[in-house]
């Protein structure tokens, strides 16, 4: 089923994922998997082009429906699985779509705050850390093919703007985080915000 075309992507995923989870073949963790695989069907099958949120976890704001969906699928009921998955889709887009606004509303205090100048690397550091909230020095150099020492100093200038802060830890070493942006993936994983999407 995997090659075929002549399947819409959507059913394909949800079929895929219901027949996994059928299967059940291990001890342990074939939930996670499941719901792994489901990413990585959505992404092959372009069925989005970036999971942000997981859409898994549109599936899990209400257990029962989901695995209720599975049990009717199992006795040959295809479509309450493909209508789970549907939903969990239309939730995710109106979680990015949440994410856009507050990441936007963000970069906009952060834009009032930094008085470097237009050319400056700062700024694309700030959307180095919109993408990955929390990076090491060595990351960040990397990403902006600067050495470490100058990327040290452009953190010592976030940090100072209060857009960054340190997060040392005895074992893993040294990193730092864009607070308010974790804050706004905090929030949109919360289950009462999907169960209130959801009912919207």
């Amino acid at each position: 089923m995997n090659h075929r075309t002549d399947i819409n992507p959507i059913i394909k995923a949800a079929v895929f994922h219901a027949q996994f989870e059928t299967i059940h073949p291990f001890i342990d963790g074939n939930g996670r998997t499941g719901r792994a695989l489901l990413h990585r069907i959505i992404m092959i099958e372009k069925i989005m082009n970036a999971v942000t949120l997981p859409v898994s976890a549109g599936l899990l704001h209400n257990i029962d429906d989901y695995m209720e969906s599975i049990i009717l699928y199992q006795n040959g009921n295809y479509f309450s699985i493909i209508e789970q998955l549907v939903k969990s889709l239309d939730i995710a887009l109106a979680i990015g779509n949440l994410v856009i606004r507050d990441i936007e509303d963000i970069i906009e205090k952060w834009k009032t705050v930094i008085t470097e100048r237009a050319t400056a690397r700062i700024w694309e550091a700030i959307y180095v850390f919109v993408e990955q909230p929390v990076v090491d020095v060595k990351f960040l150099s990397g990403r902006l093919k600067l050495t470490e020492r100058a990327t040290r100093n452009l953190l010592g200038k976030l940090i100072n703007y209060g857009i960054v802060k340190v997060n040392e830890n005895k074992k893993r070493g040294i990193f730092y985080q864009a607070p308010e942006i974790i804050s706004v993936f905090d929030y949109v994983s919360d289950l009462s915000i999907l169960r209130r999407i959801s009912a919207g």
